[in-house]
């Protein structure tokens, strides 16, 4: 038994060694995996006070080709104000000055509206630092100690006509992975010497009341304080998990199609915001760039996937609190050397079926309970412990194979040890056979002596008698 403890404990450790060289490559097998839990899930409700405006084709047809009059723009956000909007995210980059009479009326709507997120697109830097001057933002916040947010190097920000009358700006940067694939976005971002919110969260601290200089960094997670979310009674604290990046794991909600409220923009603007009958009060707002071939992601449940959804699925996230909380590196060590103690327990069976058995049933049952544990918001590791389970189950059977090897040996051994003692002794009977048959022949011979001499003996004995006989004859 302690043998087989040891074998386990050695496949775990070699498995966690392992995924460690070859970091990159069992990472982006575990996201493989992660996104086909997304799929088995399937679609996740929306939060209903989530509504998106999108830039679409039929609005095309409306107002021309893309880009359309900032005043078209300025419409928009004046009709939210008017509709009671809580919060619009305008996820459309207004860098440069276009007619001025345009971007005086897009100006005064947002300073109006009071109520407007415009985007800041950035470029990553390789270094510590920035290596270009950035322009000065308002609304950071200080950078924490014990992190590592990325750093911007470049930005692009609206026309500083409209950064002046904006309620807050945002990033709209998002992690993809090394597939391309974004599944995580970095809630801050190192600009300068402050940290640069996302747009979709700093819309989120707008919308739950929460101010973002009270926000606390506290380790694996951030929390929210006296965050307000619609309908409930009491303000409460909210706790995101993040990494040492300050990066949340987006919880996609679905397709494009079957997720959130979606208005056409021409329809909208031309009904008066009431084009589907919904009440705007109170709502958050997000209008995007949708038109066919423009700003396209890849997400786990689709390829061609509208930026502005991306926002959407981030701003769901916080407001549903439906997060995704991936297990510590820890916990991931304790299943990987469980599982794998478990295989090499199983395996001092010398039955192969069983074995196999036992392989495939162990990593099936702990890949339907990353899937339920998944579906409750818990993402645990798949490819590590599968593996571990698999290199486990070959060290123990190289192990029992040496042991069988070394068994028959000395069986082998033993054999010819004991067929060595069986001819010795076999020698030995037939020299005891010789001797034996040289006995009985001395016998028969000295037999044959007796015989003769009884014989002569038989002879002498008559011939005495028969002297005797004449002996006795001659004295009468």
């Amino acid at each position: 038994m302690k043998r087989y403890l040891i074998l386990g404990a050695s496949g775990a450790l070699f498995t966690i060694v392992l995924s460690l060289i070859f970091s990159d490559l069992f990472q982006s097998w575990e996201l493989k995996t992660l996104d086909t839990r997304f799929l088995l899930r399937g679609s996740l409700p929306t939060h209903p006070d989530i509504i998106m405006v999108d830039v679409d084709d039929a609005s095309s047809d409306v107002y021309g080709q893309w880009p359309w009059k900032r005043t078209v723009h300025a419409d928009m956000v004046h009709l939210l104000k008017e509709e009671g909007v809580k919060v619009v995210v305008y996820d459309i980059l207004f860098k440069h000055p276009g007619v001025a009479e345009d971007d005086a009326q897009l100006a005064q709507s947002t300073a109006d509206a009071q109520n407007v997120m415009f985007p800041v697109a950035v470029e990553f830097s390789d270094s510590d630092r920035a290596t270009e001057d950035l322009p000065a933002l308002p609304g950071g916040i200080a950078v924490p100690e014990g992190m590592d947010f990325p750093i911007v190097n470049r930005a692009i920000v609206p026309m500083p006509a409209l950064t002046d009358k904006v309620k807050a700006l945002g990033h709209i940067a998002t992690n993809r992975d090394r597939d391309g694939i974004i599944r995580r976005v970095p809630l801050f971002l190192r600009y300068r010497d402050q940290l640069l919110p996302s747009m979709s969260f700093r819309a989120v601290l707008d919308f739950l009341d929460v101010d973002l200089k009270a926000i606390a960094f506290n380790g694996n997670t951030l929390t929210l304080p006296q965050a307000k979310p619609p309908g409930e009674s009491q303000a409460m604290d909210i706790s995101i998990p993040i990494d040492r990046k300050g990066q949340m794991l987006i919880n996609f909600a679905g397709t494009w199609r079957d997720t959130f409220k979606h208005a056409s923009f021409a329809a909208a603007l031309k009904a008066g915001g009431k084009g589907q009958g919904e009440d705007l009060t109170g709502k958050l707002i997000l209008v995007s760039n949708a038109l066919s071939g423009l700003d396209f992601k890849t997400i786990p449940f689709e390829k061609n996937f509208p930026g502005g959804g991306v926002h959407a699925n981030i701003i769901n996230t916080l407001l549903t609190r439906n997060f995704l909380w991936e297990t510590s590196g820890t916990m991931n060590i304790l299943v990987v050397l469980l599982v794998s103690l478990l295989i090499a327990i199983v395996f001092r069976d010398r039955f192969f079926w069983t074995k196999l058995g036992a392989v495939l049933g162990l990593i099936a049952v702990y890949g339907m309970l990353t899937v339920m544990f998944f579906n409750q918001g818990i993402v645990m590791p798949l490819v590590i412990p599968s593996l571990s389970v698999v290199f486990t189950a070959l060290l123990v059977s190289t192990y029992q194979v040496r042991i069988e090897r070394k068994q028959k040996e000395m069986l082998i051994h033993e054999k010819q040890d004991l067929e060595g003692k069986l001819l010795e002794v076999s020698k030995n009977l037939d020299a005891k056979d010789r001797q034996m048959e040289a006995i009985r022949k001395s016998l028969e011979e000295l037999g044959r002596e007796m015989a003769e001499k009884n014989q002569q003996s038989e002879i002498s004995s008559e011939k005495i008698y028969q002297l005797e006989g004449k002996l006795e004859t001659l004295s009468r």
